[in-house]
């Protein structure tokens, strides 16, 4: 299992509006990902929500990481992402209350 950056340090462009920012590969011999640690950073001076989502097959699934609160100037590392499996061709979608606000850094281990 090789661990790789899935996405650093990365922003919503659209207010509350889920974007994509990994697709787990699907090329031969690709058995998906699985995250190892996910954090959302707030370094601006008012308070933001996201929200993170797993699409499977373009359908997106129940919130891995439901509406979060982050408090100006603090940072979430998202527990409940931790260990979520991705099959190859699987998206991770984030949506943000601001932009650009949070900021967030994801990483996961091939499987």
């Amino acid at each position: 299992m090789a661990k790789e950056v899935l996405v650093d340090s990365q922003q919503n462009t659209l207010v509350d509006t889920p974007e994509r920012f990994f697709t787990a590969p699907s090329g031969g011999g690709d058995n998906g990902v699985e995250i190892t640690a996910f954090t959302a950073t707030n370094n601006t001076t008012s308070n933001v929500t996201y929200i993170a989502y797993i699409y499977r097959l373009g359908v997106p699934e129940e919130a891995i990481v439901p509406l979060k609160i982050l408090v100006r100037d603090s940072y979430d590392l998202a527990p409940a992402a931790v260990g979520q499996k991705l099959n190859p061709g699987d998206e991770l979608w984030i949506e943000s209350s601001a932009v650009p606000s949070a900021i967030f850094n994801v990483t996961g281990n091939s499987l």
